[in-house]
This record gives C-alpha cells, sequence and structure tokens, in this order.
C-alpha cells in the first residue's frame, strides 16, 4: 500500500511540474483574439512534404491520373470522412481518427468527391491499416494498402488502381439494383 501511495503522489507531482515548466517557457495561455508575444517556438519547415518513396508514386499518379483524377497527398482521415449519425460517443469515434491520413486520395475533377484512398505501408502498419480500412469501409471509400517496395512498379500500381475502382463500381450497381 505504501508504495501505490508513493506511485501516485510521484505521478501527481510530476504533473505539477511539468505543467509549472510548460507554463514557464511559454506562458500562460493568451486571451482569444491576443498572441503568444515574445515566445520563441521549436518550428522549422521541413525539407520536402514527402518522403522519396513517396514523392517517386505522387508523380507516377500525377502523370497517369491527374487527366481524370485530383491526386491530394497526405489527408487527414478527419477530412474525408463524417460521422453519419448523432451518437453520445461522437468524440470518441473522432478521437479514433486525430493524427491518421492518407497518403493520396484520388477524387473526381468536376466534383471533388473522394473516389479512392491509398496508403503507403511498411510490414509493421498492421494495426493502423485495421483502424483505417474499417473507417474507410464503413463510409464506402474504396481503400489500396501498398507497400512501399511495390509502390514503384507502375503497371502494379494502375491495374490497382483501375481493379479496385472497377470492383467499387460493379458493387454499387448491384447495391442500386437491389434496393430499386
Amino acid at each position: 500500500m505504501p508504495l501505490l501511495f508513493f506511485y501516485a503522489v510521484a505521478f501527481v507531482c510530476g504533473i505539477i511540474v511539468s505543467s509549472l515548466l510548460w507554463r514557464h517557457e511559454v506562458g500562460p495561455p493568451p486571451k482569444k483574439g491576443e498572441r503568444f508575444d515574445g515566445v520563441s517556438f521549436p518550428f522549422s519547415k521541413r525539407e520536402s512534404l514527402f518522403e522519396e518513396s513517396d514523392l517517386g508514386v505522387y508523380r507516377t499518379l500525377q502523370r497517369e491520373l491527374s487527366k481524370t483524377f485530383l491526386i491530394f497527398p497526405k489527408v487527414s482521415l478527419r477530412e474525408i470522412v463524417e460521422l453519419n449519425r448523432k451518437t453520445s460517443r461522437e468524440q470518441f469515434y473522432l478521437g479514433l481518427l486525430n493524427g491518421r491520413h492518407i497518403h493520396f486520395l484520388l477524387c473526381d475533377r468536376k466534383t471533388y468527391q473522394p473516389m479512392l484512398a491509398l496508403q503507403l505501408v511498411n510490414d509493421k502498419d498492421d494495426e493502423e491499416h485495421d483502424l483505417t480500412y474499417d473507417v474507410l469501409n464503413s463510409a464506402n471509400l474504396p481503400y489500396i494498402r501498398l507497400p512501399r517496395n511495390k509502390a514503384s512498379s507502375l503497371n502494379e500500381l494502375s491495374y490497382l488502381i483501375s481493379h479496385k475502382l472497377q470492383s467499387e463500381t460493379r458493387k454499387s450497381k448491384e447495391v442500386n439494383a437491389q434496393v430499386l
């Protein structure tokens, strides 16, 4: 019991100390409409928006698909999907999306409607993939998960995209036919 009490006190003290250090470095939060005067933030501009392998895929997508689709890189899942009904767990569901993005989003050139999400992955990305897949599947947005080591193959990339879009179109027509 005394050990548990010690850990609880240490935890609370840690929170208090970190809060005081943050306030000392940044100062109190500004009031609405005011700025952080005199604060030097530790940010710098990135050298590139893309990693080397991502840039090759983006250029390939632009070259091959830009007449048909608008290609947006690094799009947050929160920008792609929305809750389709009110729920008491709204913050929970939206919180699941925080910090998650799709490497490339292909949108219809005329309507800007999302048509396909393309994610470049490493072997270790399985847990994030499961959530991303579940979210995009529930929103009826086709999703391709492409291993980075195969991303440079233009033939495979073109085949995957056209095959995925055709199969989704077929599914959509089947659902519409069942509704009628």
